[in-house]
């Protein structure tokens, strides 16, 4: 089997959980050895079972540990976890409900599209195991690649968000110059019939009395407009200005990233 490994740039075995009658043999031929475990005291207990019987097998070769299946909150503290392993640790993979389902399905993942940042965190994760600077080469271009689609796909739900805002200031305008106009209409009206109520009634309403409620009509409708005003408000300039520097930002990153592609 041996014999075979120059053919190829690169062989993985995708062992069995546990001792195998192929470890003994296969051991001691391999680069790199990553060891996949979950964060729970059954896998834990079962990585020291599986230490003890292969042991004597391992060379001096580098041995990784990596956590598979966490959470977000778990992620951070099993990436930063230096003590208390078997192996050097190196890193923790998000659970992803897409890889599980493909998987369920025995489908290949597809890191492309739903598993962007699976395939991302798999980069990662080979750049650090894999030895072989030309394949190293070649994750790295195919991260960037996977970079550039998570970027566009960031880029395209701020772009939907900027169109949404727009479409609010537009109605915006047009909710508030249609108030605008009818409570100038309600208050021109409310002054004529006062000023045709002070002629048929001279005794009883005069200009003074005219003139207050003009006030109190004109009072009304300010507060009236106001409020339209802030039940159709547009998000804040500072928010408007926040978003349209993130999409500069992402629309130089993806050209940052597509640059070096080329």
């Amino acid at each position: 089997m041996v014999d075979y490994f120059p053919k190829f740039d690169l062989v993985i075995f995708d062992c069995q959980a546990g001792m195998s009658s192929l470890l003994p043999s296969l051991l001691p031929c391999i680069d790199t050895t990553l060891m996949v475990l979950e964060p729970d005291k059954v896998s834990t207990a079962a990585l020291r079972s599986l230490y003890t019987q292969i042991s004597n097998y391992l060379t001096d070769r580098n041995v990784y540990q990596v956590f598979n299946k966490v959470d977000k909150e778990e992620q951070e503290f099993y990436k930063k976890l230096t003590f208390g392993t078997f192996f050097i640790n190196v890193g923790a993979l998000l659970y992803d409900w897409s890889i599980r389902k493909a998987f369920a399905f025995s489908i290949i993942p597809n890191v492309d599209d739903e598993g962007l940042d699976y395939g991302l965190q798999i980069c990662d994760l080979c750049h650090t195991i894999i030895v072989d600077i030309e394949i190293r080469r070649i994750i790295d271009r195919y991260k960037e690649s996977l970079m550039i689609k998570k970027k566009s796909q960031e880029l395209s739900k701020l772009r939907e968000k900027v169109d949404i805002i727009k479409a609010k200031k537009r109605i915006h305008k047009v909710v508030l110059s249609i108030s605008t106009i009818a409570i100038i209409i309600i208050i021109v009206s409310m002054l004529f019939y006062l000023n045709s109520l002070k002629k048929t009634y001279p005794y009883i309403i005069d200009n003074d009395m005219v003139w207050i409620f003009g006030l109190i009509i004109l009072l009304l409708g300010s507060v009236i407009t106001y409020e339209i005003y802030c039940l159709v408000e547009p998000a804040s300039s500072t928010q408007n200005k926040e978003l349209y520097r993130k999409v500069h930002d992402l629309e130089d990153e993806i050209a940052n990233y597509s640059g070096r592609g080329e």
